[in-house]
């Protein structure tokens, strides 16, 4: 499809017998499977349409169109598994495809603990998540709002340069899974998104920013010039960076970085690496790993959010759960074949995590940085050296001094590091400046020290 084409409609989203056909070609696909002699076997069947509209320089700088079908089968054998993709839905290529999986199989090594979950695992009920809500956005509606975004931008402030500009996007998807225990469940969802990037130079350099939203509903993301507004503003912020001094500060990870600190102790908690032994965690269950003010609670469930799930990617059936009880392990976070590794049963963690809370008291951000006093405001991560097994960290980072609880300047070019059984056990304060964008939902996160240094 031309750009000329795709600018004079709205893309075509899917229609309501979707998921009824995917439904019907991961049938097909398992008893391909058993037909060819499979004990048993799974298959996941996806199709996606989406749109991108880039704009650079107040023009538009490229529309991008996608749309593809793809399935995954997998078969046991013995307690051997294969598995091949193909995005091919011939009849030909299914029973071509189920053969590979099968030759695979058969020159794999045996696993007991491969193999479906146990079928009273299995998830029975799929109430509406509410995450559809197909809204066919036109091409012209798309460019507009990137052009908008990038101009908003460029408008903000004489120190905005051209950068990498902004875009915006919708995405339908229809997602099937089933196994050949009679277990099948049709997921459909969308996502619109906008962002901006944002490059400011002084003097004394330049620095680049960014900001974004995305959201299941049109009408719920932030607007173009808003996102566009942003990313200016957390660039121009950042102009002029100062160096520190080298030392222990305090360190605080505001609400955007905060989830970073956290997805290592999710990490660390997690089947795989537990069965791996790669874990600085091994045998935590019921132990004391974090601060007591700190609990972690996960609610699959919440409509429209896009991360919600009625079940993991084995099909096995999720609820909510304590994850963290004040800073006690409570649960390990397991899949299907990590549970059987570890004598356990499944979690319904296969795939991960989703809408995690951050539960504690909350203090005003003012004060959590009075309580501060001085010390590092985290903006911004670059690249992690966590290493699982010995629990050290280390990261690139910018963001403010803080001086007598009050930013006081930007800074950049920084390292900071500690160990992260001190870090979750000297976590000291949650911020009540609270998002819940992406998997977790938490506020500014105060740990009582870290070592800080220039580079």
């Amino acid at each position: 499809m031309t750009q000329e084409a795709l600018a004079a409609e709205a893309i075509e989203l899917h229609d309501e017998n979707v998921a009824t056909e995917l439904s019907d070609l991961v049938e097909k696909l398992i008893e391909e499977a058993q037909r060819q002699g499979a004990h048993q076997s799974s298959a996941t069947v996806s199709d996606s349409i989406s749109v991108d509209v880039s704009a650079r320089e107040r023009d538009i700088e490229n529309i991008a169109y996608e749309q593809g079908r793809a399935f995954r089968v997998s078969v046991y054998v013995d307690h051997r598994e294969g598995t091949a993709v193909t995005s091919d839905v011939s009849d030909g290529a299914i029973r071509d495809t189920v053969a590979q999986a099968l030759s695979i199989a058969r020159f794999t090594e045996a696993d007991a603990c491969n193999g479906l979950p146990d079928q009273d695992r299995l998830a029975t009920e799929f109430p509406d998540l509410e995450q559809n809500f197909p809204q066919p956005v036109s091409i012209e509606q798309l460019k507009s709002d990137a052009l908008s975004a990038d101009s908003a931008s460029l408008d903000f402030d004489p120190c905005i340069m051209p950068a990498n500009g902004a875009s915006a996007s919708q995405t339908a998807t229809c997602s099937v899974r089933g196994n050949s225990l009679g277990f099948i469940n049709a997921n459909r969802y969308t996502i619109y998104g906008r962002s901006a990037t944002a490059l400011a130079r002084s003097d004394a350099g330049m620095q680049t920013d960014y900001w974004f939203d995305q959201n299941c509903q049109f009408g719920r993301i932030e607007s173009a010039e808003f996102i566009g507004r942003e990313a200016a503003q957390r660039a121009l912020r950042r102009l002029n960076p100062r160096t520190v001094a080298t030392g222990t500060y305090p360190v605080m990870y505001d609400r955007w970085t905060a989830p970073s600190l956290l997805y290592p102790l999710i990490d660390a908690i997690s089947g795989g690496n537990l069965y791996r032994q790669e874990s600085y965690l091994q045998d935590s269950l019921n132990t004391q790993v974090a601060t007591s003010r700190m609990t972690l609670r996960e609610y699959p469930h919440i409509r429209n959010r896009i991360q919600s799930r009625n079940c993991d990617a084995d099909g096995v059936t999720t609820c909510e759960h304590t994850i963290i009880d004040s800073g006690v392990v409570n649960t390990y976070l397991l899949g299907t074949y990590s549970a059987r590794r570890l004598k356990l049963a499944s979690t319904g963690h296969a795939g991960g995590v989703t809408n995690i809370h951050v539960e504690a008291d909350l203090t005003p951000i003012d004060e959590l940085l009075n309580q501060m006093n001085q010390g590092l405001l985290v903006t911004s991560l670059i690249g992690s050296g966590t290493n699982l097994v010995t629990g050290d960290y280390s990261c690139g980072a910018a963001g403010f001094w803080v001086e007598n609880g009050e930013i006081a300047y930007p800074v950049d070019n920084i390292t900071i590091a500690s160990n992260l059984d001190l870090m979750y056990k000297g976590i000291v304060g949650f911020g009540d400046d609270t998002q819940d964008r992406g998997t977790f939902k938490t506020g500014s996160i105060l740990v009582s020290e870290m070592t800080v240094a220039s580079n």
